[in-house]
């Protein structure tokens, strides 16, 4: 009976270790979304300004971040978009919109996926991204712009 019970405290205590391991190990490795070396594609147009481009970049690049946890963010790009841009204006109270597509990788060795952002700024302030999701055929989900 003793070595039944020294057995079945061994599997326990084993189980626990094994457990503190792998979650120190999870702790240690990087949990956010990856944004460092995203390729910034084709952000010229006539509507917006260069600086305003960048910095909707950079919200969009800080919000994967901080949310799109284990993925990597490959490519971006302006969606030009102007109409719907200007439609979404009225939306947010004047507000400047930019839509920007991207593609991004969930998980390695996952399909790339195509990606759009909304993207706001109110009164000179910075970029916030309000809204994105699935980017089909170049046109990004009618579901995100409702």
């Amino acid at each position: 009976m003793r070595k039944i019970i020294k057995f079945f405290s061994f599997l326990v205590w084993g189980a626990l270790g094994a457990l503190v391991v792998y979650g120190i190990y999870n702790a240690t490795q990087n949990v956010e979304g990856d944004a460092n070396n995203v390729r910034v594609l084709q952000l010229e147009n006539t509507h917006h300004r260069k600086t305003d481009m960048e910095n909707a970049v950079v919200a969009v690049k800080d919000y994967f971040k901080k949310n799109f946890f284990g993925a990597r963010l490959d490519e971006i790009w302006y969606g030009h978009d102007y109409d719907k841009e200007k439609e979404l204006e009225k939306q947010f109270g004047g507000a400047e919109v930019i839509i920007l597509r991207s593609k991004y990788m969930k998980f390695t060795g996952d399909e790339e996926r195509k990606w759009g952002w909304i993207v706001v700024k109110y009164n000179e302030a910075k970029m916030e991204v309000q809204n994105w999701g699935y980017d089909d055929n170049e046109k990004i989900d009618a579901r995100i712009l409702n």
